[in-house]
């Protein structure tokens, strides 16, 4: 009884050991993930990369993710977009200042994270949190090139390519390739907002007069049609009588040379003198 209740300890002891020599032993890489391993007794960042699934370690190394698969940031004034708290940003315009939520994607390249966390000792997420301050400057560096009514209103997607490319080339030195970088639900200041309002205002009002005056050119096309028209037939009508008065003429002339004439044919035929045709 006492061997076999040894034989228990010594299996669930060496249960133990070997489960937290399995999760000590080996890593498990997320899906859409890469590994950087760091070996703290063999010079710290190895230039071996891990595909995602599970590998083996020695219980001193640490493993580092990054993702290189498309992953999207939201940094916005509400949580529901996805940001932990309010992250909307101010943005720099030449004639002020604005509020945005901006959204951005990004990815690491497989064959650059190992100089990645070489240079910045940290992993993906690391590398993340640091950018979110930093894409703060660079949007604004790209904004300020822009009005206030550009930025919310009038050039909204010229400026937010700006925005891409200039975050692009400032996020290359991370190892990073960002995606569309995007400003939206842009908040101007009150005097950009009244401006706004009253172009809507004016704006409508040119609508207003512009459907007016068609009214109207459709009303003088509708009586010059009209005019022309009655013209035509007043001068058709003309013609009509006009030829009528002619036919009225000839019986005129006929009816008079009747009305003349004593009843003798003409004492003249082919240029001959003829003295008298009755006899």
């Amino acid at each position: 009884m006492k061997l076999k209740k040894k034989h228990i300890i010594i299996a669930a002891c060496g249960l133990i050991v070997y489960v937290i020599g399995f999760s000590t032993c080996t890593t498990h890489v997320s899906r859409g993930n890469v590994g950087v391993v760091f070996d703290q007794f063999n010079g710290g960042v190895q230039d071996k990369i891990l595909t995602s699934g599970r590998h083996f370690k020695f219980p001193w190394q640490r493993i580092n993710e990054f993702p290189t698969t498309i992953k999207t940031v939201y940094m916005s004034a509400d949580k529901k977009e996805g940001s932990r708290e309010n992250e909307a940003i101010k943005v720099k315009a030449k004639d002020g200042t604005l509020t945005a939520d901006l959204t951005f994607t990004y990815s690491f390249n497989s064959e650059n994270v190992a100089q990645v966390q070489r240079n910045y000792l940290g992993d993906g997420d690391y590398i993340i949190e640091m950018l979110r301050g930093q894409i703060r400057g660079w949007v604004s560096e790209a904004t300020s090139k822009f009005t206030t009514m550009e930025i919310h209103q009038t050039k909204t997607s010229e400026v937010n390519a700006a925005i891409t490319n200039h975050v692009q080339l400032k996020a290359d030195k991370y190892g990073l390739t960002i995606g569309e970088v995007t400003l939206s639900e842009t908040n101007p200041p009150d005097n950009v907002k009244e401006m706004i309002a009253e172009n809507a205002k004016i704006e409508q009002e040119a609508k207003k007069v512009e459907s007016e005056l068609k009214v109207e050119e459709a009303k003088l096309e509708k009586a010059k049609k009209e005019a022309e028209k009655k013209i035509i037939e007043a001068e058709a009508e003309q013609k009509a009588n006009e030829i009528k008065a002619q036919g009225l003429d000839e019986k005129i002339l006929k009816q008079l040379a009747i009305e003349k004439w004593n009843g003798e044919l003409p004492n003249v035929v082919s240029g001959e003198v003829i003295s008298n045709l009755g006899n």
